[in-house]
């Protein structure tokens, strides 16, 4: 879990330069982005770290898929659609939404690469 928690404050951190610098986001931008990132990323790392197998290989229980796939279009829909201002939210471009899920994949993508290599060290 060291690993896998220096991984995800390394995208954190990743992800806070590309909002701040890269797309000058105002504060309730940048929190939704942020949330945007960090809900895709968890449900992806859970889909990921279930199993030994590679996550293209090992197909999540009926329940299990339905719930995160929900998950993730109920936090897209809050990002484009007008939400109550109490959130502290805004409706976020479609390319800061996409920019973040590109981050969360990428993060994946390392996150299932560091599953294999800790599977190998430990001989499991």
């Amino acid at each position: 879990m060291l690993v896998f928690g220096i991984e995800s404050s390394i995208f954190d951190y990743l992800t806070f330069a590309i909002l701040i610098w890269f797309f000058h986001a105002s504060s309730d931008v940048f929190r939704t982005g942020w949330f945007v990132e960090s809900v895709v990323t968890e449900v992806l790392i859970l889909l990921i770290v279930r199993t030994r197998r590679t996550f293209f290989s090992s197909r999540p229980g009926k329940f299990l898929f339905i719930s995160s796939i929900g998950v993730i279009g109920i936090v897209i829909v809050i990002t484009i659609v007008k939400i109550p201002s109490s959130l502290g939210f805004s409706t976020l471009p479609m390319f800061i939404i996409g920019s973040m899920c590109l981050i969360a994949l990428i993060y994946g993508l390392l996150a299932e690469v560091t599953k294999k290599i800790i599977f190998r060290q430990i001989n499991y």
